[in-house]
């Protein structure tokens, strides 16, 4: 395999950012892998994914009201709908589309590429704020080596404590990207009645139960402040 060595100017201002694309990127952080025949690999992968979308919904539900929060649930909501808003606009080419009168088909299908472009553009800017460097760890007494990628500190992310673990805002997102790499970020789902409570759909079989069951929650609520 041929190999290109690059030699890239020293600059005293260091750039942010990478002109490489998901293409040309080291796999997504997950677990080290310890199953041994497939079935015991896919069920961790699904536990693997089940902790995503737990500390995913921990935290939106700690983090309720802060700005942390509004920029982790613009990025699930942008994740979400850029993939089935690029599916519908490429699945149709402007000269199968039905004519409209006074409308050129071919100019409002550009107008819309433009537009998803964009918005794929800035996720991407607001994705790359999210540092994570690799770190390597040893229990001196344990006699034991732990692997790792943690983010930078930042005061104006909101992070919470489960047990030992940490969760910041830069853990929140780098899960639902997870996610959503395997198309299961509809895990982390926002109650259709409320719009207020997020909780974890872990079977899609559950779903509709679930759906049914925090409904009649809401109702109660509703009518409880109603009655007071």
């Amino acid at each position: 395999m041929a190999t290109t060595r690059v030699i890239t100017k020293r600059s005293s201002k260091r750039r942010r950012g990478s002109s490489r694309t998901a293409l040309d990127a080291q796999p997504l952080p997950s677990s080290s892998p310890k199953a041994e025949t497939k079935f015991e690999r896919a069920k961790e992968a699904r536990q693997l994914t089940l902790s995503d979308a737990e500390i995913a919904v921990h935290w939106l539900k700690a983090s309720k009201g802060t700005r942390s929060n509004e920029r982790v649930v613009f990025i699930r909501q942008e994740l979400e709908a850029l993939q089935s808003e690029w599916a519908d606009h490429s699945s149709t080419p402007p000269w199968l589309r039905p004519t409209r009168p006074g409308v050129n088909n071919r100019d409002e299908f550009d107008k819309v590429h433009r537009q998803l472009e964009e918005r794929h553009r800035s996720l991407n800017e607001m994705l790359g704020r999210y540092i994570f460097r690799p770190r390597v760890t040893h229990s001196v007494f344990v006699g034991t080596w732990h692997f790792g990628m943690v983010p930078d500190d930042n005061r104006q992310s909101f992070s919470i404590k489960i047990g030992d673990r940490t969760i910041a805002e830069d853990d929140a997102v780098m899960a639902m990207v997870r996610l959503d790499s395997t198309g299961d970020l509809g895990q982390v789902h926002l109650c259709e009645m409320c719009q207020q409570e997020w909780h974890v759909a872990a079977k899609r079989s559950y779903l509709l139960f679930q759906r049914m069951s925090h409904r009649l929650l809401c109702e109660e609520s509703e009518l409880s402040r109603e009655e007071g």
